[in-house]
């Protein structure tokens, strides 16, 4: 079933609402592997990630255009909200590490660390 967990927030303690993701378990804390959790065009090889966006996405028969452009949206939007609630969120200071040690292993999401990175004042 792993392709059909759901979260549910109770934000209230009562009330339940789906969560906008599902299976948030990351495992980069626990395992010594970086590689995706499941394959990808046959693949678990993360840093390839968007060559195999693109070949998963001939082969679905999906606009390469369109995976690419989800892809890129979702890497940025994901980047942002990871900078800007990661210390608030219920994860261990190693669990953090970990997850943004693996973040650095897609070159999909290069491009979007650049943008969150704190700046240097020059003195």
């Amino acid at each position: 079933m792993h392709l059909k967990n759901w979260l549910l927030l109770c934000r209230d303690g009562r009330t339940a609402t789906l969560a906008p993701g599902y299976d948030y378990v990351s495992t980069v804390r626990y395992l010594p592997e970086r590689d995706l959790g499941l394959p990808l065009a046959r693949t678990k090889d993360v840093s390839r990630l968007d060559e195999l966006l693109e070949k998963a996405s001939m082969q679905a028969g999906v606009s390469r255009g369109l995976v690419k452009d989800v892809a890129h949206e979702t890497a940025r939007s994901f980047i942002h909200a990871w900078s800007q609630h990661k210390a608030g969120l219920p994860i261990d200071d190693v669990g953090r590490r970990k997850i943004d040690e693996q973040l650095l292993l897609v070159p999909l999401f290069n491009e979007y660390l650049a943008f969150e990175r704190p700046k240097r004042k020059k003195i």
